[in-house]
């Protein structure tokens, strides 16, 4: 790809104080990529990787501390509150928990208008109503479910609700925030087959964050793996899925479920011991070496280059070659 990216982020921190307001939560902590327009990038790690704090950040729900998000080369923070609201039509974001993104006393319908209202900040005629209508079919409900309540629709209609009320704004780019995380396996894929023809159809950028490398797998074009506010890995899908660069992507893949039974499986369960410390006081160095079988005193000492070790997969390991992940 060789046209300007959609979606550029430059070195971006995003940290919290804590609420003694004494130390800082480094949530985000020096992520730097790009998205092109028509991509899905998947981000995939942990809880508490920094993933949603990034989900956010991206859409200008969270202010970074330092570092630059440009969305098609124009800092959103730069602009003033009418051109922002303008901008903001074209990046949205699909949150993970369905029932409380959708206000419990609104109409669906209602629901679905709300972003075209808040940002057209005014009277919505039957045109406006008629495009409520066909996002909804679009996903796969009737006008019928328009005029029900959230309580009385499924998980997996209500999740398709927050995609239809995305689309109304025709953004070029949404922000999907382990959008299939609650639903059940079977309708799991028919939303997320949806989620593909909506992006055949419309023309959509998606940044794809969950912690299913499965879903990530599936959908996404180029796979980031993220860990304590930083990414380990980065590369296309297929290279990142079938030889791993970092030990912890080897890690999350070695615990992918796989369908046979336990003395067929060639590949050996890979268990980080111990929990993800804490963004308040990550390790120096490598910050997985605290979990990593292969870490030496080097790991602590010297935090590892963010390298490019194949034609655009990147890995930051000290021992991490164009092979692999060291074993």
């Amino acid at each position: 790809m060789t046209a300007a990216p959609l979606l550029e982020v430059r070195d971006l921190r995003v940290h919290f104080p804590t609420r003694d307001r004494r130390q800082t939560v480094k949530a985000v902590d020096g992520i730097s990529f790009h998205v092109h327009a028509g991509e899905t990038f998947g981000v995939i790690g942990e809880s508490g990787s920094g993933k949603t704090t990034l989900g956010r950040a991206l859409v200008s729900l969270v202010p970074p501390t330092s570092g630059a998000i440009l969305h098609d080369g124009v800092d959103p923070a730069s602009l003033d509150a009418d051109a922002r609201r303008a901008h903001g039509r074209d990046y949205q974001i699909i949150f993970q928990d369905s029932n409380a993104a959708l206000n419990p006393r609104m109409r669906v319908l209602e629901a679905v208008l709300e972003p075209l209202r808040y940002a057209t900040a005014g009277g919505l005629g039957a045109d406006a109503r008629r495009r409520a209508l066909e996002a909804l079919v679009r996903v796969g409900l009737t006008a019928e479910h328009g005029q029900r309540y959230p309580h009385q629709l499924s998980g997996g209609q209500k999740q398709r609700v927050t995609i239809a009320r995305a689309l109304m704004l025709r953004p070029r780019l949404i922000v999907c925030d382990e959008v299939v995380a609650a639903l059940d396996l079977s309708i799991r894929g028919d939303v997320l087959n949806l989620f593909a023809d909506l992006q055949r159809e419309f023309g959509l950028t998606y940044v794809f964050i969950t912690h299913d490398l499965s879903v990530v797998s599936h959908i996404s074009d180029r796979i980031a793996v993220t860990y304590l506010g930083r990414f380990m890995e980065l590369g296309p899908r297929a290279s990142l899925t079938d030889r791993p660069l970092h030990p912890y992507t080897r890690a999350l893949m070695s615990a992918e479920p796989l369908p046979l039974p336990s003395h067929l499986r060639t590949e050996r369960r890979i268990r980080l011991e111990g929990e993800i410390p804490s963004p308040v006081a990550p390790p120096s160095g490598c910050r997985f070496r605290t979990r990593c079988a292969h870490a030496e005193p080097r790991c602590a000492a010297e935090e590892p280059a963010w390298r490019e070790l194949r034609p655009g997969h990147f890995a930051a390991c000290h021992f991490a070659t164009a092979e692999g992940a060291p074993t």
